[in-house]
């Protein structure tokens, strides 16, 4: 019978330790300071960071730099249109880098036709738009399947 509540005990102690440590730790950078935390929630005109013990920080959206939540890390880039022409900085998501260029995600903010946009920075500045003429070269070069 000890044997067995010692065991009970072990597995239960293993599975405490476990899930500390997959907390997924979150972080919002700004232009002046990293701000840590358990959780973000990025609002119309506000990030807040929740910290370990619940306090809130409140950070004006345009100050935000990056950020990372749930495992996903996302960067303040320029969204370029068709033409070549910036239209304005967005969060975009990270998906996947090699060889100095990495590869974006924009959520299209339009309720009427949401839609995703990928984007291809190398060495931190816009090198290319990726549209149906090119998918599929940039997801290989990305090591991603095209379907």
């Amino acid at each position: 019978m000890k044997k067995l509540a010692v065991l009970i005990t072990m597995v239960f102690i293993c599975l405490v330790m476990k899930a500390q440590q997959n907390k997924d730790v979150c972080y919002v950078n700004t232009v002046d300071k990293v701000y840590f935390g358990q959780d973000v929630k990025v609002g119309l005109n506000h990030t807040r960071i929740i910290s370990d013990d619940g306090t809130v920080a409140k950070i004006d959206n345009h100050d935000v730099k990056s950020y990372s939540h749930e495992g996903r890390f996302y960067e303040l880039l320029p969204v370029v249109c068709e033409f070549g022409d910036t239209t304005c900085f967005a969060l975009m998501q990270y998906v996947s880098s090699n060889s100095g260029m990495k590869l974006y995600r924009y959520n299209c903010p339009d309720p009427q036709k949401p839609c995703f946009n990928y984007f291809v920075f190398k060495n931190g500045k816009f090198y290319s738009r990726m549209d149906e003429n090119n998918a599929s070269e940039t997801l290989k070069l990305f090591g991603i399947k095209a379907i």
